[in-house]
């Protein structure tokens, strides 16, 4: 999660915030980190140019700060606020001082054993927060999850639909080519099950280094996704039956993510793993956003550039506290 400087076409205040620098940039817009009037960090969220005209767009983005704001959980990013019908529309979010699973599989391998664990327990009870909340993600891929410690924080809602929403259950074909599931790539229909098989590939992925459904190009990910079984070598066998499962081509097989959780707490290895203390480097949000100034930032220089990329120090030097 490098942290770059504005350009100059960037805003340099939202609402209430005031933006800092760049924290990244995706397919719907820029993610900026902010401080609130209580010089609080925030993560600001604005709709993409050439987006911001157009009404699937801001209707996508609209529904995104929607769904945040039904979902509360200790895996979910908490919303803070938002403003979809301005002319920039924004959505501010805590800001959590984590790397993008895919960052932390390439920079250091596989997860370890219990990482694992606490991954998988992590995204299956955030994603029962979701579905309890009506909420379906669409879109759970290793970029879109946060690792704080070894917990995983679930964001970017931008393709979330509510599962008891008017809009048709088929359509466009929308997400990630190795991380939808086969009735999606077949013809765009979903239900909460999609989410289910998401999180089988993200935790194998995690396994393992490497998408099930291998790399390459989208459309011969796509055909291996309906046709093909999943490579699972290299998971643990104690979590391959749950992850094989969560995989399962027919959507009507896999489990809820609340059995993905309680066959993860059955087994007896994850006692005091899943269940015990978290470690002592993996904050919550909440603990983030407790934290005083510049929340979730270090005061040390080295660990700042060491969170936020070389250019953090520079960028951030006028709003130090």
């Amino acid at each position: 999660m490098p942290l770059t400087p504005l350009r100059d076409h960037d805003p340099e205040t939202l609402g209430p915030y005031d933006l800092m620098g760049r924290l990244g940039q995706g397919g719907m817009g820029t993610v900026y980190l902010g401080l609130d009037e209580q010089q609080r960090a925030v993560a600001v969220k604005v709709l993409r140019d050439g987006l911001d005209d157009d009404v699937g767009g801001r209707a996508r983005f609209e529904r995104e700060l929607d769904a945040l704001q039904r979902v509360r959980g200790p895996h979910l990013v908490e919303v803070l606020g938002g403003d979809v019908g301005s002319r920039t529309p924004w959505i501010v979010t805590r800001f959590v001082p984590g790397r993008r699973l895919d960052e932390v599989i390439e920079a250091g391998g596989p997860l370890p054993e219990a990482a694992l664990r606490r991954l998988a327990d992590g995204l299956a009870q955030g994603l029962h927060v979701l579905h309890q909340a009506g909420v379906v993600h669409r879109d759970l891929t290793p970029g879109n999850v946060l690792m704080v410690g070894d917990e995983p924080q679930i964001i970017d809602l931008g393709l979330a639909v509510f599962a008891d929403s008017a809009l048709t259950r088929t359509g466009l074909l929308l997400g990630t080519a190795g991380y939808l599931a086969p009735e999606q790539v077949v013809d765009g229909s979903w239900s909460r099950a999609v989410d289910v098989h998401a999180w089988g590939a993200v935790v194998a992925y995690a396994a393992t280094g490497r998408p099930p459904f291998g790399s390459g190009r989208p459309d011969a990910v796509l055909y291996r996704v309906v046709h093909d079984a999943p490579d699972l070598s290299g998971v643990p066998e104690m979590l391959r039956g749950l992850v094989a499962a969560a995989l399962d081509k027919d959507p009507a097989r896999r489990p809820t993510p609340q059995q993905l959780g309680a066959g993860l707490h059955e087994l007896p290895e994850l006692v005091g793993v899943v269940s015990g203390p978290q470690p002592a480097h993996a904050a919550s949000a909440d603990a983030v956003s407790a934290a005083g100034p510049l929340t979730g930032l270090p005061t040390d220089e080295a660990d700042l550039t060491a969170l936020l990329g070389p250019e953090a120090t520079s960028v951030l030097a006028d709003h130090r506290p």
